[in-house]
């Protein structure tokens, strides 16, 4: 079920000195590839629990577990990820 997430192009500019109708093109372009990223994992995410394991409680709780840990991480990406474009953003 693991995705990873690096959305290289939102790189603005080296020195954080982004023109703002630039930043606002690639904030469009970042919000979409975020919102795609977000689906695609909830969908494996779901996918993985309906395919877990049949019949044993024990076995499905860890896979369960298992599962959620993984969702938890990939969030902490996207997270990290509109972090990391927000503090190339233009200063006002």
């Amino acid at each position: 079920m693991s995705l990873s997430i690096n959305i290289t192009d939102l790189a603005v500019v080296a020195n954080g000195n982004a023109d703002k109708k630039e930043f606002a093109r690639r904030s469009e372009k970042a919000a979409a590839l975020v919102q795609e990223f977000s689906e695609q994992s909830s969908l494996a995410a779901f996918e993985a629990l309906l395919n877990g394991p049949q019949g044993n409680v024990m076995a499905a709780a860890i896979a369960a577990a298992s599962l959620a840990r993984e969702v938890n991480d990939q969030s902490l990406m996207v997270e990290q990820e509109v972090t990391r474009f927000l503090e190339q953003a233009p200063k006002s």
